[in-house]
Order: structure tokens, then sequence, then C-alpha cells
């Protein structure tokens, strides 16, 4: 594609004249042409100005102001895969694991050692998502004002953090208000990671994304088992014995992985050392295609746009379905109960009361 091509596409239909000189003007503010290595045009000059917030990616007839070489773009999708996909995917791997590593731990003596009983258990489970949907909101809002870069990795260094010390527990109630820290960590981190991809992918690319790292989750369950195994076969870490070694562990991994994410995550392409001038000026003009009408992003918080999104009844519905049918953490529990020596059998209930507890035996496998 010449550079001539580049900067003339412009109109097969008559377009006011007014128009194509704003369009001029534009051009000249704008006037250099970036060319990829083998000499092809990557993207036209305007995808600085679209990177500025200056223009819109079609004029008003639909057409396309600026063509982008395809080959090009593939090859930038997939250096941004290979460095935003992985760590994000092993960050929210390790934070589902962090939450259900307690059901792990109470195969190795945690409700002995801790003196509980009855539904204890369960009350500790809860105290995590009474804090987890409390503070997701506030969370949500924090990451758009630090940036995403930055948030997800203090934040998972933090749920790693308070992983670590649950380690140091010494009683019930110690228990309870450890998991209400950790769901207050943990809150933000689903709909963080899903903002911080749209920075990155165009509306059609993002859904492939989402995906990959939400699997991440199912994965965790299937290894988080095997890793148990391996920290259980050991006598002792130091001090640490049974399931205390196993939030060692798994908390100062966590850790590790934050700090990594400090340095590998960037919070916008713009800021991104691993992607050349030429890669970043095709990325805003890729993610400006997918926004047709937006003029600049905005990374302020807009209060009407805010409560709109909080009221409106259709996410109300699904928050509510996610949060009832998602309860993490708790089918490792449920599977252990069987091998739990202080658990009372269902024998010790009145026969009353079973109907209810089969119930919530079956709300807790979910």
């Amino acid at each position: 594609m010449s550079q001539r091509n580049a900067q003339n596409r412009r109109f097969d239909v008559e377009t006011p004249e007014a128009e194509k000189q704003g369009f001029d003007d534009l051009k000249a503010d704008y006037p250099p042409t970036f060319e990829g290595n083998d000499g092809k045009v990557i993207a036209h000059s305007l995808s600085l100005a679209a990177q500025d917030g200056k223009a819109v990616a079609f004029d008003a007839h639909g057409h396309a102001l600026i063509e982008i070489d395809h080959a090009a773009e593939r090859r930038l999708r997939w250096k941004i895969d290979l460095h935003i996909i992985p760590i994000v995917a092993i960050m929210y791997m390790w934070c589902f694991l962090d939450r259900t590593n307690i059901g792990n731990a109470r195969t190795n003596k945690l409700e002995a050692q801790l003196g509980m009983s009855g539904y204890d258990y369960n009350v500790a489970l809860s105290t995590f998502f009474v804090a987890y949907i409390v503070f997701e909101i506030p969370a949500t809002m924090t990451c758009k004002i630090m940036g995403p870069g930055r948030f997800i990795p203090l934040i998972t260094f933090l749920f790693g953090l308070i992983s670590m010390l649950t380690a140091w527990v010494t009683n019930y109630g110690g228990l309870c208000a450890i998991r209400f820290f950790l769901g207050i960590a943990e809150a933000g981190m689903l709909p963080s990671i899903a903002y911080y991809l749209s920075r990155w992918y165009r509306k059609d690319e993002l859904v492939f994304r989402l995906a990959l790292y939400i699997v991440a989750a199912p994965i965790a369950g299937a290894v988080g088992g095997l890793i148990a195994y391996g920290v259980f076969q050991l006598k002792s870490i130091g001090s640490l014995t049974d399931w205390r070694m196993l939030f060692l562990v798994d908390g100062v991994i966590t850790m590790g992985f934050g700090i990594i994410g400090y340095f590998a995550m960037t919070n916008s392409a713009e800021t991104a050392k691993w992607l050349s001038p030429e890669e970043k000026a095709l990325h805003a003009v890729r993610i400006k295609s997918g926004n047709v009408g937006t003029t600049v992003t905005v990374d302020a918080i807009h209060s009407q746009s805010f409560w709109q999104g909080i009221c409106t009844s259709m996410r109300c519905g699904a928050a509510l379905i996610r949060q009832s049918t998602s309860r993490p953490g708790s089918a490792a529990s449920c599977s252990c109960s069987t091998t739990s020596s202080s658990r009372a059998s269902p024998s010790s209930f009145p026969r009353s009361s079973l109907p209810s507890t089969r119930r919530l035996l079956s709300l807790n496998a979910i």
C-alpha cells in the first residue's frame, strides 16, 4: 500500500467541503508516516491523532480514514498476547488458589487445632464473601484511579501476604478476621483484569482473551489439591506444621508473582517499553477502530455513568446470579467433609434438622 493511497483514501460519495478541509488540517498537524521493517506502511500518521483523541476512525459516511496492514496487526496482536495473557492468567490462578486452599487445609487438622465445630467452618467461608461483595465496587473504582497496571500487582501482593499470614492464626476468630481481609484484597481482581484487557484488545477480540484468564480458575481447582499433597509430605517448614505450611507456601508464591507483575505490566500501550513507536501508533488505531464516534479515552470516573451502570436492572440480576452460582473454594471443602474428624455426623443432629443440613451441604458444593 503506497503512502499516497494511505493518505488519500477518503470518500466514495459526496462529502461536505468543510468536512474535507477539517480532515486535511488534521493531516497537516501529523505529517510523518510510519513504515515497518519491510517498507510497508503500517498506519497513516492520523494514528497519532487518534492516540491523542483528536480524530474518529471513520468519516460521517462510515468510510475508514486509516488503513492498516493486517499482517502487522496480527504480529502486534500476538506480541500483546504473549506479554499480557500469561501474567494475568497466572495471577488470577493464584488468587483463586489462595481463596480455596482453606478446603485443603481442612483435611490436615485445621478445625481441630483452631477449636472449630459445627458450622464454624461455613461461617469462616462466608466472611470472605461478605467482604468480597461489599468491597468489589470500591476496589474497581480504585483500579480506575490508580490504573490496572499498578493496581492488579498491588492487590496480588496483598492477598498473597494475607494468605501467608493465615499460617500464624491461632483461633477461630482470627481465621474469620483474616478471611474477611482476604475478601477485601481479592474483591477487585476479576473486574480489574477485564478492564485491563479492554485497554489492549478490540471488542471482537476481547471475549476469547477473557476466557483465557477465567479458565485459570478451574485450573487452580485441579492443581490446588496436588500442591497441597506435595506440601503436606513435608514434616515442617521452620516452626510451621500441618495446614499452616500450605498457607505459607501459597502466599509466598503469590507475593512473588505480584512483584513480577509490577515490573511486567503497564497501564497502557503508550507506556509499554516492549512496544516500538510504530506498534504503539498501530495499537492506537486498532482500539480507535473498535470505538466508532469516541474522540478521547478518559480515565476519570463519571458519576452519572457510574450510577447508571449500578442501577441497571439487568446488571443487578447478572450480579445476583453470579454470586449465587459461584462459590469458589466450597467444592474442595465439601469433598473433604468425610475425612474431617471434628465434623459432626448427620446422626448427631435432630431428624427435623436434616433437610436444612442437606440444603446447606448442597449449596456448599456449588
